[in-house]
């Protein structure tokens, strides 16, 4: 692993260095993705079975602490995915406007939907 990732994050690793999905031992292999100095974010793609899961690793007073979810982004998906602008409650608002008055279907659908 590179040097110049923090100690806490090569520790945390440890807690998912067994395949949550297929229990495979010391068969994952781990990006990092953002880190700061109490926290990092991790893609781990399991070398057995090939599932991926994001992990967040975090430092607190009382050890380490992780936290992962299944998913089906790549790293590279993923790396992309965490630098794209954040959902705001306008953009929701504006989702749930255009699916309530019908605007969102005639947009997709086209002349199609009438």
């Amino acid at each position: 692993m590179d040097r110049s990732i923090p100690r806490f994050l090569t520790e945390g690793l440890r807690l998912v260095a067994l395949c949550p999905i297929c229990g495979a031992p010391e068969a994952t292999d781990a990006q990092l993705l953002r880190s700061d100095s109490d926290s990092g974010l991790m893609h781990v793609t399991c070398t057995a079975c090939g599932h991926a899961l994001m992990a967040h690793i975090q430092k607190n007073q009382s050890g380490i602490h992780c936290i992962g979810i299944a998913t089906d982004l790549s790293a590279k998906e993923a790396s992309v995915s965490i630098k794209a602008p954040s959902v705001t409650t306008e953009d929701v608002f504006a989702v749930h406007e255009a699916v309530t008055d019908g605007s969102l279907m005639k947009e997709v659908l086209g002349p199609r939907c009438a």
